[in-house]
């Protein structure tokens, strides 16, 4: 090219320039052209500051099309990668989901094996796992349950609603449940509420141990502790006790609270003291008719209140008894009665009447289930008081 046809060239740049310009500077495009010379549509456009590709174009990152690439549809926007890695590299960079759906993450299978979202951190160990037969991991690669967390959960609350029954399970060489106290107590508790009135009342029930060896049951809108189970095996109701089955004891005597001035050991024969209403002392004369009962020292049912001067009465069933044999052996199936050793239990001798041996009324203590042959000592006897 000569020198006089550059420059001729070069001029007619600017002319070229301010013909096309109409062409890209209406709307801010890139025009794409067909063969002709004719524009045919805009491959890129600027509108606010972002960028746009139209409908169905393709951002290519790799020079051949079955590589990854970045792909605009109607629907949304594809990432079509053949493995490698999509880095997003930025302190704040974030991923928004728009529009109903929000963001949806697909997986490729629809086997256990493929993971439909996996989020790992800086050393590759797996945050978070969701896999397309829908179990879901948070700190495990795979999941065995719907929801797999290898650690613990903290968690303002959790509600299990299935159709089938519901467990809490742990496992481990100290697994429990733990339910902290929110009182500022260093008390452990489990808080049962009711559903429908938990916004008034939400800690209306508390079962736990309440801070010592104890097993608890308060109500706590009324102040009142219900139910105590203590580590020796004690179970105390404060209420009434409605049994639809039965109540099986292992001792077979019924006892009553009953005021008493001194100290009795268990088996003592009781008689009413004379001086002070309602109350019991030992027995000291034979065949004393205000016999009360026996000292009980395990009784299958108790009735009353216990207090410090009170003793524990048996007036029926099978109790053990302090029994003197002194002046007569005693025989199964004898009736026993006071004797004149303070507390204890003789044979009784029967009154014949016109040849007709009867034993004297309001006296009897019980009946013999086990022989005394001589001296003083402890038997089984069938208690009824007569």
């Amino acid at each position: 090219m000569k020198k006089s046809q550059f420059w001729s060239a070069l001029c007619l740049i600017p002319l070229l320039v301010a013909v096309a310009a109409p062409c890209f500077a209406a709307n801010n495009q890139i025009v794409k052209y067909d063969a002709n010379g004719n524009p045919i549509g805009s491959a890129v456009y600027e509108s606010g500051g972002n960028v746009f590709l139209p409908v169905n174009s393709r951002l290519v990152l790799w020079p051949d099309l079955s590589g990854s690439f970045i792909a605009g549809t109607g629907a949304g926007l594809n990432l079509y990668g053949m493995g490698g890695v999509i880095t997003l590299q930025n302190a704040d960079t974030m991923i928004y989901g728009y529009g109903t759906t929000g963001c949806t993450v697909t997986g490729a299978g629809n086997t256990s094996a493929n993971n439909a979202l996996l989020v790992r951190n800086s050393a590759n160990l797996p945050l978070i796992v969701a896999r397309d037969d829908g179990k879901v991991g948070i700190g495990i690669s795979a999941p065995a349950e719907a929801l797999d967390v290898n650690g613990n959960i903290l968690s303002k609350g959790v509600k299990v609603a299935i159709n089938g029954n519901a467990f809490i399970q742990t496992s481990g060489a100290y697994a429990g449940f733990l339910a902290e106290s929110g009182d500022g107590t260093s008390s452990t508790r489990f808080s049962v509420t009711d559903y429908t009135t938990r916004e008034t009342a939400p800690l209306t029930w508390r079962v736990g141990m309440n801070g010592t060896k104890s097993f608890t049951i308060v109500n706590m809108t009324a102040g009142v502790q219900r139910v105590t189970l203590t580590e020796g095996g004690d179970f105390t109701v404060n209420g009434n006790i409605l049994a639809t089955g039965n109540i099986a004891a292992k001792y077979q005597d019924v006892a009553e609270w009953v005021p008493a001035a001194t100290q009795m050991a268990a088996g003592t024969v009781v008689v009413l003291d004379p001086e002070r209403p309602n109350e019991v002392m030992p027995s000291s004369q034979a065949y004393d008719t205000t016999v009360a009962g026996v000292v009980s020292a395990h009784p299958g049912l108790i009735l009353g209140e216990a207090g410090e001067a009170k003793a524990r009465v048996a007036t029926t069933g099978r109790v053990k008894v302090k029994v003197d044999a002194t002046e007569a052996p005693v025989k199964i199936g004898d009736l026993l009665v006071t004797s004149g050793r303070p507390g204890y239990a003789m044979k009784s001798q029967p009154l014949n009447i016109n040849g007709r041996n009867f034993h004297q009324p309001g006296t009897l203590v019980g009946k013999a289930l086990e022989p005394l042959d001589k001296g003083t000592g402890e038997i089984l006897v069938l208690l009824s008081l007569q």
